[in-house]
This record gives C-alpha cells, sequence and structure tokens, in this order.
C-alpha cells in the first residue's frame, strides 16, 4: 500500500506521516517513508568524504554501508512511482509513505488550504482515525489478495479480487479457493500480467518445478523468479 500525503511547507504534512508511522509501527506494521526535498543542489552526501572520492572518481551508485545503516546514493532524479516500485520488489514493507510528490500518480492526502491535486482521496481535517483505517483496510485487503494463486480462473464463481473482498467481509474464506495453498506460476511478458488457466498454469508449474528440483542446491522451494531477457527483447 503506498499514500502520498502532500500539502504546503509548514501544513503539517511531516507531523502527519510521523504520526501514521508511528501508530502504524506501533500496531506491527512495517512502514517506509519518502520524502520529497525540493532545495535546488541538495545532496545527502559530504565534500571530500569517501563516498564523494568514489562519485567523483566516476561511480555512478555509492553505497555506505555500517554497523548501524546501509545508505545507498544514486547520482540521478527518480520520479517516486520509480522509488516505490524499488521499494516494493526488494523490500517488504507493509506501507509506503510518500512525503511531497503532490503531481504524482499515487493516491494521496492533501494537508491544509492548498489545492486539490489528481487522486487526492482524503482532505486532513483532523481525521487521522479515518486515514489510519483506511490504510488498515487496504493492507488486510492486499495480504489476502496475494496470498491467493492470482489466476483470476474464477473457478470459485469470480476474480482473486473479488474473492478477497468476499473473505475480508467473512462471507467467503480463503479455502473456497480450489488452488489456495498450491505451488502456483504467474507469468509477465515485457511487464504485463499474462493470466494462465489452470491447465496451462499447472503445465508451466510441473515443468519448471521438476527442472529447478534437478538443480543442485535445490530441494523443495517456496518462490523462484526466473527472468528471460536479450537484445530486441530475444
Amino acid at each position: 500500500m503506498i499514500l502520498g500525503i502532500y500539502g504546503r511547507s509548514k501544513s503539517g504534512k511531516t507531523t502527519l506521516v510521523e504520526s501514521i508511522a508511528s501508530r502504524l509501527t506501533d500496531g506491527g506494521f512495517s512502514v517506509a517513508t519518502v520524502k520529497h526535498i525540493k532545495r535546488e543542489g541538495f545532496t545527502i552526501d559530504t565534500e571530500d568524504k569517501d563516498t564523494w572520492r568514489h562519485f567523483k572518481a566516476g561511480a555512478g551508485l555509492v553505497v555506505a554501508s555500517s554497523d548501524q545503516e546501509t545508505s545507498f546514493i544514486l547520482k540521478k532524479a527518480m520520479d517516486v512511482e520509480d522509488i516505490t516500485d524499488l521499494i516494493e520488489k526488494n523490500f517488504n514493507f507493509d506501507v509506503i509513505l510518500a512525503e511531497g510528490f503532490k503531481t504524482s500518480s499515487l493516491p494521496k492526502v492533501a494537508v491544509g488550504d492548498i489545492e486539490e491535486a489528481d487522486n487526492t482521496i482524503f482532505r486532513y481535517e483532523d481525521n487521522e482515525d479515518e486515514i489510519v483505517e483506511f490504510l488498515k483496510s487496504k493492507m488486510e485487503f492486499e495480504k489476502i489478495y496475494n496470498s491467493l494463486p492470482l489466476l483470476d480462473c474464477e473457478d470459485c464463481g469470480m476474480t482473486c479480487a473479488k474473492l478477497a473482498e468476499k473473505v475480508m467481509s467473512g462471507e467467503r474464506s480463503l479455502e473456497d479457493c480450489r488452488h489456495y495453498g498450491k505451488k502456483n506460476i504467474c507469468l509477465t511478458v515485457d511487464g504485463k500480467s499474462v493470466p494462465l488457466k489452470k491447465f496451462p498454469a499447472e503445465i508451466f508449474g510441473n515443468a519448471v518445478t521438476a527442472m529447478l528440483k534437478s538443480l543442485r542446491g535445490v530441494e523443495d522451494f517456496s518462490e523462484a523468479t526466473i527472468e528471460l531477457g536479450g537484445p530486441g527483447g530475444e
């Protein structure tokens, strides 16, 4: 779940991010945050330090690692959508709060008297409880939805998203999915998800499982990722 929070300078954006992050963390959820800094020429690096010298030598990415933290410094600007996509793919956080980024495509909360941007789903008016409950509901849905095979085979009579909604409301259970708990295969071609019906999914799944288990060091596994690509998409 990703939620943007935007508003004018000193409107209370950071305070709201702090409060929501604290409440969700206290509730057992993991939180990542992204802060948009508009100050021209801003850098987190320090001139003449070793990391700065690495960049001067031509490195495009420098990682500063200590016993307390790991900092990735990339010398290029990134859209917030790319940043949150990177976080989602590489780190296991329940929610990402993005402060600023008014013009982004993210669902957002407007703070203060600022004009509402596209995809604004809340205006903050002492309704923090409502925003927190919305996030918790969305995270619960995502947890249920992602536990399903995501085949959209409709053997249960509905799509995976609709079944997840029914499970949340207590009308159905995960066991209503015939494929729940089984190894499943999700196929993505050039970034587009390709739904697989039961038969081709079983063919792909069985073949890939058999090949992987034949490899040295691979026994049973819960998840595997295979990427196929090359020049011209070959």
